[in-house]
């Protein structure tokens, strides 16, 4: 991606060219904010009551500290470049995924990148009534996630009944998620059953296969196929996504 030019920085945070100019700084290799340049400048625009810079700063600060941080008490461009096309989504999931699929290759590691957020994100889907609540003071959180059963969860919000899914990407049977560290592709037809529906039966192997995951940093050549794809999507309509009466819970196991 190419990295935003002052200009299109100065309008995304209500700053002039000038001063976004003047406080652009290098950091290991990378361009970007210092923190302490935008705490100040985001509590001086608080005391002139400067609403428009003041939560684009603190958004952008959010971005770069929690959501997509790489160095201490710094937001580098790629935070900025995200912040600046307001569609954080698809890169979160991306860099989520790529560092869970990593992890775990390596045999375990901690999952750094945006744990915070991944943490009230599971707490999301957990009972909000019932004995996993009544147990929180007298048994330990991993004996109560354990007791948990299928029908505890909060799988899905009905409220999103009417969006359309992404499905494919160019040549892609799935869709393949670029985050700042890497790539990786998701595959929709496994999220069915997070979204109400079931298996009608097994599902295509080219829909569930690993068709790309690499480092950013030493794989150029897989992110521009993913770029590329990006440029051709496929969508559903959540009605046609899947159906609600299906195969039998033994086929469905079975093919497990």
């Amino acid at each position: 991606m190419e990295a935003p030019t002052s200009i299109e920085i100065s309008k995304a945070l209500y700053l002039s060219k000038s001063v976004v100019e003047a406080n652009l700084t290098k950091k290991g290799g990378c361009f970007g904010f210092r923190m302490e340049f935008l705490v100040k400048r985001g509590c001086d625009a608080a005391e002139a009551k400067e609403w428009d810079t003041f939560r684009a700063i603190l958004a952008l600060s959010i971005y770069g500290i929690m959501m997509f941080s790489n160095m201490p008490d710094f937001v580098d461009m790629n935070a900025i470049h995200v912040f600046i096309l307001q569609n954080p989504v698809p890169t979160l999931l991306g860099d989520v995924y790529h560092s869970i699929h990593h992890k775990n290759s390596q045999k375990g590691g901690l999952v750094r990148f945006c744990a915070p957020l991944l943490y009230r994100w599971f707490k999301s889907h957990l009972p909000e009534r019932g004995a996993f609540i009544d147990n929180r003071h007298t048994s330990k959180w991993a004996e109560r996630i354990m007791g948990l059963r299928a029908k505890d969860i909060v799988w899905y919000n009905r409220a999103l009944d009417d969006m359309e899914v992404i499905m494919s990407c160019g040549k892609f049977k799935n869709v393949p998620l670029m985050g700042l560290r890497g790539g990786i592709n998701y595959n929709p037809v496994l999220a069915r059953r997070t979204f109400g529906y079931a298996f009608i039966s097994p599902p295509e192997q080219t829909e569930i296969a690993e068709n790309i995951f690499y480092h950013v940093a030493t794989n150029i050549g897989q992110m521009a196929e993913a770029v590329q794809a990006w440029k051709s999507i496929c969508w559903r309509d959540k009605k046609h996504f899947g159906q609600r009466d299906c195969a039998t819970y033994e086929d469905y196991t079975e093919w497990v």
